[in-house]
């Protein structure tokens, strides 16, 4: 059995961590428990979600560690819009690949918090972006909501569809001469 503590950035990471991978990752005896990220208390309500910046995020691992020393401990925090306070921000923003940009502020986020059983983890493109792929999908989770359902794929497909992979370098065009 292995236990892994996933603090994540917003509600949506932490029902996808809870409600999507938990239950595929049980059947294995892995269990994973998601949290979003807390980012206030105001009159004993806890506020969760939103921005991350790196204090908040090394408070929240802090906290769960303290409570539970034998877990697994990873992230699920988005690259867009990332606050700089992260450790090696600003180097990695310099690097021209979306994935070795992850991979250093991951290394530096591991580096920096020294914590046995961490592994940090960068999500180079926005989750929620990510869940508007194919938006029909949400009709299996929303069966009472069609019409709901249909006005987000009519939405979605307003915009065009580009693959950062296919648009990111065109070829120039050479002129003929």
């Amino acid at each position: 059995m292995l236990r892994v503590n996933v603090v994540v950035e917003g509600q949506a990471e932490e029902e996808f961590v809870n409600g999507v991978m938990a239950p595929e990752f049980y059947a294995r005896q892995v269990f994973l428990f998601g949290r979003a990220l807390q980012t206030g208390r105001r009159g004993g309500v806890v506020y969760r979600g939103g921005a991350v910046t790196y204090q908040r995020l090394r408070k929240e691992l802090l906290r769960w560690l303290a409570n539970d020393r034998s877990a697994l401990r990873t992230t699920m925090i988005d690259m867009y819009r990332l606050a700089d306070d992260f450790p090696g921000y600003k180097p990695a923003m310099k690097l021209r690949d979306p994935f070795d940009r992850a991979r250093m502020l991951e290394k530096e986020m591991a580096s920096d918090m020294d914590m046995p059983l961490f592994l940090p983890y960068v999500q180079v493109h926005e989750f929620e972006a990510l869940l508007l792929t194919q938006p029909e999908i949400f009709s299996s989770e929303f069966p009472g909501q069609a019409n709901e359902v249909e006005r987000l794929c009519d939405s979605v497909a307003l915009f065009p569809h580009r693959s950062t992979l296919t648009t990111a370098r065109k070829p120039r065009r050479r002129s003929a001469s």
